[in-house]
């Protein structure tokens, strides 16, 4: 009893440190924001750190960002998911502190959770409670997690998986009633913080683990069944408690032009290599991205700080000094095999189609996600989770004191050297510069739509040779602020035609986008130019702006103004005939069935907003009227309401993406919608003076919040009546 109440002092104590340590790092990023760049954007600046500075804004209004108008011409954030609007520290941090204090807590607390979760999972298998400090400071500054800083939704998604396997692990040993229900909420902030990769490999690699320790546990074969089964009953459990986040992601992908299962290529693009081994013992071999001397990523290649799993050479020189100790002493010899084990394991899944499982990525769910390198997540868990273990025994063989303080001693300056190494590469910069208005964010209006051309281009012409090492170089960056490419717009309220996402884009206006991209022709690659079919199409989309590297030539796309930095010019057009009207009424309307008939009508320049294609409507072609008065126009949210008079039935479209969760009603009673000009909303307006409403749902959003609470009172009435599991 005593020696308990000692171990849970020290505990209590080791995580004091922690709490210390991260309290030190916070207030030395503090007024800084991350800006690390990344091959032809900044995944820090461009996706997450907008993404969250857009959830901050909403939760402060009290408000669930469920659609945006400002991505894609309309979007369904939330479901996306990588914003994580349902994850714990996201809702508390991001609703009461200001926004760089919040941005910089949230990715902070997460590495406290790393360290702290892995702490405890040392020493739920007995690992000294100093080697246990020592080496959860290793994983969480190892470069598998340091260097993804730059995607804060994968580190807290990532953050609670050595707790989950600690709670998983303690219920094995204790049979506690609590902690089943402890690791399903866990699962379900896990799915929340809004990475599904990170998600899928976290479980698999925790069931893969789970199982593991059931058979070193020396248990019969049907207590292994029935804890395997009951694990099975957690996951599923943490899932179900998630619904309020799977079934909006459900319906995206049902609308989207990603398929849950992804073609091989694509599912092993930017894997491991055999070469980048060599990147646990020294990260530079192949070069620093930092200095632009890192090669060019590609599918067969990867990308550095996806493929450098640094751990530092004092870690091995110890674990392999430990691993002779394990061998001679036979000291949990087969923990550390499996161990071992995993890790290779983890680490050949990481190689793709450079593994000899490469077979694998053409099955479910495994060919759901690319990026295979992102496994090395896995590899390293259990890597220095191992470690943890031989080096314990090495700890405890030593009889000399002499020589542990000389261990602790290079355990010290591993960390030290991998804290180095972290900030050594991660661009801070002040949280102003960061978050400043450039000045083309200053001429395009809030409510109209700009298409951005170029950015990728200039951006790599420094990223691949000067980096981010000299104040020139980063100047240059600062300076492509004004590109507003995706996702950076949120934090300027401007709204874009595209959106910066991994996952999920909406099918119809990702099709648009490509028809106009693949449409727009150069002229000796120095002018961009735009004929009349793509400026109808602009016109329909509703572009009125354009932001481009290179000028254009177009007599509708007026120049309003040029920048420049160094030699990296940005134009910025306008067409003041585009409006940024909510709604028009087209002359006549077509009925059309097939994506193609689209494609064709568009070839032979019959679309515009007078002439517009319709899906679904009961006859082949009308001339509409157009006859009307409006007497009330009113946004709320996304919502819009609308009063008129129309002296005839009138074909009505709104500028809305389509989308299953809008619902249009006339005078309180819901009317069908008609997909028009492949992504708007229309719907037939009797004749008569009506009250028009345009609503966002929510439905799979409210029915999996239902779900889930009855579920979760349903869970705990079971889990308590039950005596024995």
């Amino acid at each position: 009893m005593e020696k308990k109440r000692s171990s849970k002092i020290n505990n209590f104590l080791f995580i004091g440190i922690y709490f210390l340590l991260y309290c030190i790092i916070f207030f030395t990023i503090k007024n800084k924001l991350l800006f690390t760049p990344d091959f032809g954007e900044s995944d820090a600046y461009h996706l997450n750190l907008s993404l969250k500075y857009f959830l901050a804004q909403n939760l402060r209004q009290g408000k669930i960002p469920f659609w945006t108008n400002q991505l894609q011409g309309g979007y369904p954030l939330f479901s996306e998911g990588q914003i994580g609007t349902l994850f714990l520290p996201n809702l508390l941090f991001f609703k009461f502190l200001n926004f760089p204090d919040a941005y910089n807590l949230v990715f902070v607390f997460s590495l406290f959770l790393i360290s702290s979760g892995f702490y405890l999972l040392l020493r739920e298998f007995k690992v000294k409670a100093l080697i246990s400090l020592l080496l959860s400071l290793i994983f969480t500054f190892s470069g598998t997690i340091s260097l993804r800083w730059v995607h804060i939704n994968l580190i807290q998604s990532f953050s609670l998986t050595p707790l989950l396997c600690y709670v998983l692990i303690k219920y094995f040993n204790s049979k506690k009633k609590s902690l089943p229900l402890i690791a399903t909420l866990v699962i379900s902030q896990i799915i929340f913080a809004g990475h599904l990769q990170i998600v899928f490999i976290s479980l698999f690699a925790l069931f893969l683990f789970c199982v593991v320790y059931l058979i070193l546990k020396k248990k019969s074969l049907s207590e292994i069944s029935i804890n395997i089964v009951f694990l099975f009953f957690i996951i599923i459990s943490g899932f179900i408690l998630s619904l309020s986040q799977i079934l909006p992601t459900f319906l995206l992908t049902q609308n989207s032009s990603r398929l849950l299962s992804l073609d091989y290529n694509i599912a092993t693009s930017f894997p491991f290599t055999w070469a980048h081994l060599i990147s646990y013992f020294t990260p530079y071999y192949f070069g620093s991205p930092k200095l632009g001397t890192y090669p060019p990523y590609s599918n067969d290649w990867g990308i550095f700080w996806e493929n450098t799993p640094y751990l530092g050479w004092p870690l091995f020189l110890l674990m392999f000094t430990s691993l002779i100790i394990t061998i001679k002493k036979n000291f949990s010899k087969k923990l550390v095999f499996f161990g071992l084990l995993l890790t290779i394991f983890f680490i050949f899944l990481a190689l793709g189609k450079n593994s000899p499982f490469y077979f694998i990525f053409s099955f479910f769910p495994f060919n759901s996600f690319r990026t295979p390198s992102k496994y090395l997540l896995a590899a390293n868990f259990f890597l220095v989770f191992t470690a943890g273990i031989i080096i314990n025994n090495l700890y405890l063989s030593l009889k000399h004191q002499l020589s542990k303080i000389i261990l602790i001693i290079l355990l010290l300056f591993n960390i030290v050297i991998l804290i180095k190494f972290t900030f050594n590469y991660q661009l801070f910069l002040n949280k102003d510069i960061v978050l400043s208005t450039p000045k083309s964010s200053n001429i395009i209006d809030n409510n109209s739509l700009y298409l951005t051309l170029g950015q990728g281009n200039d951006w790599n012409d420094v990223f691949l040779n000067k980096g981010w090492l000299t104040e020139n170089s980063i100047n240059n960056y600062l300076f492509f602020k004004n590109y507003l490419y995706q996702n950076s717009n949120l934090l300027f309220g401007k709204k874009i035609f595209n959106i910066n996402t991994g996952t999920f884009k909406l099918r119809r206006p990702e099709y648009l986008k490509d028809l106009v991209e693949k449409n727009i022709s150069l002229e000796d690659k120095k002018t961009i130019i735009i004929d009349r079919k793509l400026q109808n199409l602009l016109e329909i989309i509703g572009i009125r702006y354009i932001i481009s590297s290179l000028p254009i030539q177009d007599d509708a796309y007026k120049l309003l103004t040029s920048l420049q930095n160094n030699k990296y010019k940005i134009f910025i057009y306008k067409d003041s005939q585009i409006g940024s009207e909510l709604f028009y009424v087209p002359k006549k309307i077509k009925k059309i069935t097939f994506l193609n008939e689209f494609t064709e009508n568009y070839q032979d320049d019959k679309i515009s907003l007078s002439h517009s294609l319709i899906e679904d409507i009961p006859f082949a072609a009308i001339t509409n009227n157009e006859k009307y008065s409006l007497s009330h126009i009113e946004t709320y949210g996304n919502n819009l309401k609308i009063k008129g008079s129309f002296k005839n039935k009138t074909f009505f479209v709104l500028q809305q993406n389509y989308y299953p969760e809008w619902s249009v009603y006339i005078d309180g009673k819901r009317t069908s919608i008609y997909k028009t000009n492949l992504i708007h909303i229309g719907f037939f307006i009797p004749k008569g003076t009506h009250d028009i409403e345009l609503r966002y749902e929510n439905f799979y959003f409210k029915l999996g919040l239902v779900i889930s609470f009855m579920y979760l009172l349903l869970f705990i009435f079971i889990l308590f009546k039950l005596k024995r599991l």
